[in-house]
């Protein structure tokens, strides 16, 4: 399965490296993927990457993915229609 990787992904795994005083090359190895593959996560460079990828490297620097319900977290909106609702009223 191959996923988009969002921009907080990237953001989350970046600070989380920092936070550890990790090198890409120390994540790489920690997490068995190349150093490109951390570069490019953290970038979201490439179209799509293997959800295990993005588990392992979570992983290696002590992360983990939850999944929550689209809609039950306040940072998560429902997706628009693209219409918006007008409400008028008469006179």
């Amino acid at each position: 399965m191959n996923m988009e990787v969002t921009e907080h992904w990237s953001t989350t795994l970046r600070d989380q490296r920092i936070r550890l005083g990790l090198t890409q090359r120390e994540v790489a190895d920690l997490a068995g993927v190349t150093v490109t593959t951390i570069s490019n996560l953290e970038r979201r460079i490439g179209a799509a990457v293997q959800l295990r990828t993005v588990v392992t490297v979570f992983a290696a620097v002590g992360l983990e993915l939850v999944p929550v319900l689209r809609g039950s977290h306040p940072g998560h909106a429902p997706p628009s229609s693209g219409r918006r609702r007008v409400r008028r009223t008469l006179r």
